[in-house]
This record gives structure tokens, C-alpha cells and sequence, in this order.
């Protein structure tokens, strides 16, 4: 067992552009479940991670390619079973983290901004396992990242805009604290995020399995190629579309967006075809 002037982060991972994979992992999970400790008496600085035993000690090895740390299981249980920590007595680390917004934690563009753009996702990822859900019921599904009440969502709103995500954000006060969320649940939209986040899993698996299975169980669960049945009109609106459809006997106007892709899966599912004209208002008729 090391001991808390042994512990440290090997200097040259997080200097200039971060290129390990391992440590942009963390980074992410630092920005979920992470915190820093400075006592400026004691001259004592600490980056400590708490989580469930089960989720964090099979992580250990991607921790020990960045350096030494300290565990330590905690006497008291948590909601979701032992808590287990992993701690890290390094000041230039502590202050490095501190400089990049992991205080506050109002928005990840500083940390972001050092991170190599190729391993992005990892960082994503790790946020994922600690503050993000992937959530399956009666066919529903949904992702949602945690935050504080603060936190901007500018870069997730970025990227979730790139990987076609459609998103929103819910913040929320009550007797239990403050909190914001960032969700998407849109079927589709789940998938294309999950695909973004472990697209390289089977190849490299960082990170928790747990969280990658239930993506993986929604990414297979059969659909109906269809998105409405009574779709009666599809047309386009700005840069997406939007559909009328039938429903328990009563013709609705305003749909959900479509994206180009669904459209063109809906008309294929009325044996009908048509032109992707987005500038144009026309409607495509592919009901009866």
C-alpha cells in the first residue's frame, strides 16, 4: 500500500494536449463522482473519487497506468451497496484540475479544450459511468446526464447537436437540493449518442459493462420500422421534418421531428417514395 507522499499523477499525461486514453477516461469520471480536498494549513491536497464498490474497484487498472494511487473502503454503505474510493495526495494535479474547472464544475470547455478532439468521447464516457444513465422501460427509451444547477450544458448540447441528438434540459429545486439534467428520449437519438460513446468498446473496453450492456439491450430491441402507423403526411420544416398522423380516431398536426433518415423509413414502410426537397413546403402524401 502506498503511502500519501507515494501517491501521483505521471506529470507528462496531462501536459500539453492529453493523448491517454486511460486518463481522459478519468477525467470524466472526476467530473461526475470527483472532488478536490485543499487544507491550507496542513498544505494537504487530495483528488478523491468515491463510487460503489462493484462500479470502482474493477476500474483500478486503468487508474494504475496514470500513476499510483490510494483506495480505501469506506466504512458506511450508500444507497447502492460499498462505497470504495481511490485517492491521489499530488498537488501539481490537485491544482492542475483546479485551474480547469473541477471546482465548480459549471463547464467542462477548459478541460475539454486539452483533451485531444479524437478522444472526446472517453471523456463523455466517463461522465457517463458516474453522473449518466442509459434507462430502458416498456420500450422507452432515454439518456440523462446529472449536473449541478449551474452547469451550462454547452458543450454536451454541442456535441449531442453533432451527433444528430435531439436534447433538452430540465433544471429542478426542491427539498432535496438543486440539481439540472441534459436528456434525450428519443429512440433514435439514445442510439446515435450510445453509438458515439462506444463505438470502440469491443475493441477497448474503458469503462463500465453494466452501462455499455443496457445500450447495447436497447440498440437490439426489435421496433416497428415505422414510426406511426397512421402517418397521413410527412413535410419539412427548416432542416428537418414533421408528420400528421391518426390517432384513436383524431388527426393530429404537430408531430415529432423526423430526421431525413426516419422519413424516408416511414414513406419506404407505405410503399411510397419521395423527393428530400427541404427548402420546398410540400407535403408528401404516403397514407391511404
Amino acid at each position: 500500500m502506498p503511502k500519501r507522499g507515494q501517491s501521483f499523477i505521471e506529470p507528462s499525461l496531462y501536459e500539453g494536449i492529453i493523448s491517454s486514453p486511460e486518463l481522459v477516461y478519468i477525467l470524466g469520471l472526476l467530473w461526475a463522482d470527483g472532488y478536490i480536498i485543499h487544507n491550507p494549513e496542513t498544505y494537504r491536497y487530495v483528488v478523491r473519487l468515491k463510487m460503489v464498490r462493484k462500479d470502482l474497484f474493477p476500474l483500478r487498472h486503468l487508474f494504475d497506468k496514470t500513476g499510483i494511487w490510494m483506495s480505501h473502503e469506506v466504512k458506511h454503505e450508500g444507497m447502492y451497496g460499498h462505497i470504495f474510493s481511490l485517492s491521489c495526495y499530488d498537488k501539481l494535479f490537485s491544482k492542475f484540475l483546479s485551474e480547469h474547472g473541477y471546482c465548480g464544475k459549471h463547464s467542462a470547455s477548459q478541460i475539454l479544450s486539452l483533451i485531444c478532439p479524437t478522444l472526446h468521447y472517453l471523456w463523455w464516457r466517463g461522465y457517463s459511468d458516474g453522473d449518466g444513465c442509459f434507462s430502458l422501460q416498456n420500450k422507452s427509451a432515454a439518456f440523462t446526464y446529472s449536473g449541478p444547477i449551474d452547469e451550462t450544458w454547452d458543450e454536451a448540447s454541442q456535441i449531442m447537436t453533432k451527433q444528430q441528438v435531439d436534447w433538452h434540459i430540465v433544471r429542478r429545486i426542491n427539498k432535496y437540493g438543486k440539481a439540472s439534467i441534459i436528456k434525450t428520449s428519443k429512440f433514435d437519438s439514445v442510439i446515435r449518442w450510445g453509438d458515439y460513446l462506444y463505438h470502440d468498446y469491443s475493441i477497448s473496453p474503458i469503462g463500465l459493462a453494466r452501462k455499455y450492456e443496457v445500450y447495447i439491450r436497447i440498440k437490439n430491441l426489435p421496433r416497428n420500422p415505422c414510426p406511426r402507423r397512421d402517418i397521413l403526411h410527412i413535410y419539412p420544416s427548416k432542416n428537418r421534418w414533421k408528420y400528421m398522423f391518426r390517432y384513436k380516431g383524431r388527426l393530429f398536426h404537430k408531430g415529432s421531428f423526423l430526421s431525413h433518415e426516419e422519413a424516408c423509413i416511414a414513406c419506404d414502410s407505405c410503399k411510397r417514395e419521395i423527393g428530400y426537397k427541404p427548402k420546398e413546403r410540400v407535403r408528401f402524401q404516403i397514407g391511404n
